[in-house]
């Protein structure tokens, strides 16, 4: 449903409905709690919630589907060209899929030889769920219909543009994210789960695999547009080699580093394998298409990254001048220590980029403005 509403460049729906599987699950495990059943009651139910929060996330797509003409019936055409094209496009995805997977269940294999390492890194990963979606996932999906028309078409060059806009976009907003998460690794991993049976000692231990993942969520991020080039360029081989030489990479970092840095060398070696991935994508796509690599991909990351050592500073100042006032401990001194100085960055990082004559900045900036007008 989500593809379908896509390829029809409707946005809005496909990105709400992942909301709507949080909320159903939230809601339900909520009232089975409430209702007070024993604890291996509410975990069942929980997996029944899940079941209801993926309807959910489907239902609320359907009017938008039907609203474009679409109705379901079931239909048996197993030679269709379309259907055989989406199977041998599917199989090398779903082998890189598999490596990840592969990569993840050996990581958890040494981190379980520390007590606690394996929630440690969950709950940090976790926090680089929210600027991926935000930024990869949702540049990746309304790049994707665009790269695919032009692919379609044979307009390489448009597709190199729309590709390189894409990137340079993704750098704007991941290179302020990856150095807010660095300064501000400690209150916010405070803020989020310093409760109950998580103690000061465990935010230390999430915070600094925090800090080490943060290094790859360009990578993380940037994966998310690369891949769907070579997907509309019918060319999946590129993303199955990259993923799989990361995987290796990966393996062979956390196999070296463990017994040096413990749990430490599993969130190095992932943001490791994010970067390599990422960069073998480029390089693969230079070599087939070129025309990526030399369009002032890299230049124009110069003062985006400048301003966001710039509000770095500013945010690490501001947090800690928060907590000298305020201390670490209570909800409302966690929320002042962990948001306003994300609000303060937001604002410093655009008003520098902005200054700097990036072009991003002034495209998001109009943007704004004429919302506001509106």
């Amino acid at each position: 449903a989500m593809g379908m509403l896509n390829a029809e460049e409707r946005f809005a729906w496909p990105a709400l409905s992942p909301a709507m599987f949080n909320v159903m699950a939230v809601l339900w495990g909520t009232g089975l709690w409430a209702l007070g059943l024993p604890l291996e009651h509410v975990v069942l139910g929980w997996a029944l919630g899940t079941l209801l929060g993926g309807l959910a996330q489907l239902l609320v797509q359907l009017p938008a589907l039907r609203g474009l003409g679409w109705r379901f019936h079931p239909e048996w055409a197993p030679h269709d060209p379309g259907l055989r094209r989406i199977a041998r496009l599917m199989a090398p995805a779903t082998v890189g899929l598999g490596a990840v997977q592969v990569n993840i269940f050996v990581n958890s294999i040494f981190a379980s030889h520390d007590p606690g390492a394996v929630s440690w890194l969950d709950y940090a990963f976790r926090l680089l769920y929210l600027p991926t979606g935000l930024f990869g996932v949702a540049i990746g999906t309304i790049a994707m219909s665009g790269l695919a028309r032009k692919a379609a078409e044979g307009d390489m060059e448009g597709l190199r543009t729309t590709l390189s806009q894409s990137l340079q976009l993704l750098a704007y907003l991941t290179l302020p994210a990856t150095v807010g998460i660095m300064v501000l690794r400690v209150p916010v991993v405070r803020l989020l789960y310093e409760r109950g049976r998580f103690s000061p000692a465990d935010t230390e231990a999430a915070a600094t695999a925090l800090f080490l993942y943060a290094f790859g969520l360009l990578g993380y991020t940037a994966v998310k547009v690369l891949a769907p080039a070579f997907y509309a360029l019918d060319q999946p081989r590129g993303p199955l080699l990259a993923s799989g030489l990361a995987v290796a990479t990966n393996l062979v970092i956390v196999g070296l580093l463990y017994s040096r840095l413990g749990f430490r060398a599993v969130a190095l070696g992932t943001a490791a394998a994010s970067l390599l991935n990422a960069a073998l994508l480029a390089i693969l796509f230079e070599r087939r298409v070129g025309g990526l690599l030399g369009r002032g991909l890299f230049r124009s990351t110069v003062p985006m990254g400048a301003a966001a050592a710039v509000m770095g500073g500013v945010v690490w100042w501001t947090a800690g001048a928060l907590e000298g006032v305020l201390g670490a401990g209570g909800l409302g001194a966690n929320l002042a220590t962990g948001l306003l100085p994300v609000v303060l960055g937001v604002g410093v990082y655009g008003v520098l980029t902005r200054w700097m004559g990036v072009g991003e900045a002034e495209v998001l900036w109009a943007l704004a403005r004429e919302r506001l007008e509106r």
